[in-house]
């Protein structure tokens, strides 16, 4: 690789990477295939399939970069190994957390994470736009969206009669309701789907042009792969990856999950990430939101509300930044305006908890901006 890559001779770029799998099998050091064919046999759309097994080319992956934009590729063996790619230059290094702000002059990175990386928080390390790829062969699939212009709406769910900070613990998310309010306010088709949500209910949902889900999810020590992560409806239901992928999202143009760990899955050396994010990136969907973490159920809130204000006019990646950017500058007041919470929250004698906990994040912007940091962009942005 290092000849090929110093004598500019690289052009086969998924074959490369595809040998150092190859290297590894033959050795013995990695089962591959297990879960990616279990995965795979389940994808419905055509055209995804054939990219999948689409031996592509790096002028391929160059062709789909902007002048500013780069993308990094990672795959782990005994030193992590970086694939730096432009729209005219490809480079390999051993990586180093050093190595990254040598890439912070460009407006917009992908990032393909593979092995240790997979659990960083790269937007702590670069001061720029930042997205995610299961793979650089992503960038070629061209989605054929559906024609219909509906948003479907998970939210505002009875889960008990207390109240929960963080959509990672099962009591019911207050603030989830003024989330799914002023969502559907934005949207001329909507459905929404609140209070009783059964699985039943979810499972029906059928590649609307926008899935958005404000609950609380887990990332849990179950034995097979596929039902790690979940997201969990009322009476202890729950939606796992594997149900994930017996629904159809071909078409669909966003799926947002406003839910904690909704970004977490486990990863499987040379196959990427499975969970949530896998199933609905297989299921069809073009660009998804997700959650690396427990997230405060405020901000949370807060950041989608904002989020789907700036969708109507921006392009997903820019309002997925606006949106934060926008949370940043925040005060007390306008998180009062945003949520009413004088008019809620004092029927529940907990203004003084929730101001509390808000009072701390926007008093200190850092915290603030590891809260938010935890959401992540997937796909085509």
């Amino acid at each position: 690789y290092y000849v090929a890559l110093k004598g500019n001779d690289v052009t086969a770029y998924s074959s490369m990477k595809k040998s150092i799998e190859n290297y590894f099998r033959d050795e013995g050091l990695v089962d591959l295939g297990t879960y990616s064919s279990t995965y795979e046999q389940t994808i419905q759309s055509e055209n995804l399939k054939a990219l999948l097994y689409h031996d592509y080319l790096l002028e391929d992956v160059q062709s789909h970069l902007k002048d500013h934009e780069c993308l990094l590729d990672f795959y782990d063996s005994s030193q992590t190994k970086m694939f730096v790619i432009t729209n005219n230059h490809i480079s390999l290094y051993d990586y180093n957390e050093e190595i990254l702000k040598d890439f912070s002059h460009y407006y917009h990175i992908y990032i393909c994470n593979d092995g240790k990386t997979y659990h960083m928080i790269f937007e702590e390390l670069l001061e720029t736009s930042i997205s995610y790829l299961s793979s650089a062969k992503y960038l070629l699939y061209e989605h054929v969206l559906t024609d219909k212009q509906e948003i479907e709406i998970i939210g505002d769910i009875d889960y008990d009669e207390l109240y929960s900070m963080h959509r990672g613990e099962y009591h019911s998310l207050l603030f989830s309701y003024y989330e799914v309010s002023t969502i559907k306010n934005l949207f001329k088709f909507y459905e929404l789907h609140h209070k009783d949500v059964t699985k039943e209910e979810f499972m029906q949902i059928t590649h609307p042009y926008i899935l958005h889900v404000s609950a609380h999810g887990e990332y849990n020590d179950e034995e097979d792969l596929l039902d790690k992560g979940s997201i969990l409806l009322s009476h202890g239901q729950k939606v796992t990856s594997q149900d994930i992928m017996k629904m159809n999202f071909s078409g669909t143009a966003l799926v947002s999950l406003a839910s904690c760990y909704s970004g977490v899955g486990e990863d499987i050396s040379f196959e990427g990430i499975y969970g949530l994010r896998r199933a609905f990136e297989l299921a069809g969907a073009r660009t998804l939101i997700l959650v690396k973490d427990q997230i405060n159920d405020m901000i949370a809130a807060a950041f989608m509300s904002y989020f789907y204000c700036f969708y109507a006019s921006y392009d997903v990646l820019d309002a997925f930044d606006e949106a934060k950017n926008k949370i940043m500058t925040m005060t007390l007041n306008d998180f009062d305006e945003l949520f009413r919470l004088n008019e809620t929250i004092i029927k529940e004698n907990k203004l003084g908890f929730y101001r509390r906990e808000l009072y701390q994040l926007i008093n200190n912007k850092a915290l603030l901006k590891k809260e938010l940091n935890k959401f992540m962009i997937q796909g085509s942005v």
